[in-house]
């Protein structure tokens, strides 16, 4: 009676066994997002050589963030890989709210097991941080000014040199020697840049003026027949060395002629007198008189 209630017992544990066998099996391992990966791969090799940044570079970015916030709102977005991809595409966004919903992402990400969104979650706290108008806590952010490195506002004390090293990023010694190495000098300084001074008259300076601008416009064919009358509204950034980085149609009139007027603008060249890239609109005039 006694090895009966054994058997019974044994035979029991070994149907509870394999059914939690059964059920481990059956449980779907989770695959990373074929998507998200290709996402974050168009992210990073639209960052590589960059010279200057255009409207298709900021149109493809803001379509990848787009694409992310719909595979969050899915629940497409399940491993730890998975995480860190959307944290590098939405915090290369230009919200406060990118920022910190990258750094949600990010510390998610860490948690899972993902090395490299160490350094990510703490880059997307101090871009949070410096978007609301505080001092970044890890150093991970700079600022390049007419080639010369500055070091974005930081509270060297919020977290110790030991926490940043295990976050991925640089120590306070490390910053140190990273701005000397980018900017060649011996001497470094942790003070962000300096506020520009103050001037009178414009930040930039149309070399040759608007006049000898809208000359060089040619006016198309289309254009002549329908006797286009009117300006063309173009937004451009005017980077530090005097040429033309991003240029957007603001206002324009069809029939090719704003095409031409964005690849006048893209050629024109400025006397930027704060050394910074500087956004500015220009309206070129297009006249039937001058048909």
């Amino acid at each position: 009676m006694q090895l009966s209630r054994f058997n019974g017992r044994a035979c029991a544990a070994v149907v509870f066994l394999c059914a939690a066998l059964g059920a481990c099996a059956l449980r779907p391992t989770l695959q990373d997002n074929p998507t998200l990966a290709t996402l974050y791969a168009q992210d990073q090799a639209d960052r590589r050589g960059v010279v200057a940044w255009t409207a298709e570079t900021d149109a493809r970015d803001a379509d990848r963030r787009r694409q992310v916030r719909e595979m969050l709102s899915a629940g497409t977005v399940r491993t730890a890989a998975d995480h860190y991809h959307a944290a590098m595409v939405l915090q290369h966004g230009d919200t406060p709210a990118d920022y910190h919903r990258a750094h949600e992402l990010a510390s998610t990400a860490e948690r899972m097991g993902s090395a490299p969104a160490r350094w990510l979650s703490a880059a997307t706290l101090d871009r949070w941080l410096l978007s609301q108008g505080q001092p970044q806590r890890y150093g991970t952010q700079f600022t390049d000014v007419g080639g010369r490195w500055y070091l974005e506002p930081m509270d060297t004390l919020a977290v110790t040199d030991a926490e940043r090293r295990r976050a991925g990023a640089r120590t306070l010694d490390e910053i140190r020697a990273f701005l000397r190495e980018k900017n060649g000098t011996a001497e470094v300084s942790l003070a962000p840049r300096p506020e520009p001074e103050p001037r009178e008259g414009p930040a930039v300076e149309l070399v040759d003026g608007l006049d000898a601008l809208a000359a060089r416009i040619v006016v198309p064919a289309a254009a002549r027949a329908a006797r286009v009358d009117g300006r063309v509204r173009v937004q451009l950034t005017v980077l530090p060395d005097g040429t033309v980085g991003e240029a957007v149609l603001v206002e324009g009139l069809g029939h090719g002629v704003d095409e031409e007027a964005l690849r006048v603008v893209r050629e024109a060249r400025f006397i930027n007198h704060v050394g910074e890239p500087h956004e500015i609109r220009i309206a070129i005039p297009i006249t039937a008189s001058a048909l």
